[in-house]
């Protein structure tokens, strides 16, 4: 069995600030090149970060090889207003 020589700890990620600009929000998720809009759209950045958790542990449940891609939230312009994917097949998840 070999010995660790090293080992480094991360410091806790800081809570993310809003984003106070104009337009609509998702939760979204990022495989390599690839972007889906998961949840949305929200009014406010602050609502998407808050239904962030949800929308990802939704697709964890449908497919756990997601819980190697990148979730995070993105900003569109405000005419741009096509639903999330999960917002298709889990309304309840908007909505609460």
């Amino acid at each position: 069995m070999k010995q660790i020589t090293a080992y480094q700890h991360t410091s806790p990620v800081p809570e993310q600030l809003p984003d106070l600009r104009r337009g609509n929000y998702y939760c979204s998720v990022k495989d390599g090149e690839r972007i889906q809009l998961l949840l949305g759209p929200f009014k406010s950045h602050k609502k998407a970060l808050l239904f962030l958790p949800k929308a990802k542990a939704k697709a964890l449940e449908f497919y756990f090889w997601s819980a190697f891609y990148s979730f995070g939230t993105l900003r569109m312009e405000s005419n741009f207003t096509k639903p999330g994917l999960l917002n298709l097949f889990f309304p309840e998840l908007f909505t609460t």
